[in-house]
């Protein structure tokens, strides 16, 4: 019988600490998995100014910065999942 390691929180770089009761990084194993991210500025900590393409933009960047700190490349996802607003 193998023991699964346990998961491990991983550091988050300045301006990007959660804001609610979650972990933005957690490694399991081989295994990094992401979660919370939006489009918030680190430097103002407010929503990125220019709209939903300048937030997502700042989701993307955010996400780099996340994995940049756990030693991997946005090359190294195999399954980002990106929600999208409903229209009504």
């Amino acid at each position: 019988m193998s023991i699964e390691p346990r998961p491990t929180r991983l550091p988050t770089p300045p301006g990007l600490e959660p804001r609610g009761p979650y972990t933005p990084a957690v490694r399991a194993g081989d295994f990094v998995f992401l979660s919370g991210q939006i489009g918030l500025s680190p430097e103002t900590g407010r929503l990125a100014d220019g709209g939903v393409q300048a937030q997502a933009r700042q989701t993307l960047s955010n996400i780099t910065a996340i994995l940049t700190a756990a030693g991997l490349t946005v090359h190294d996802m195999a399954s980002p999942r990106l929600p999208r607003p409903r229209h009504p």
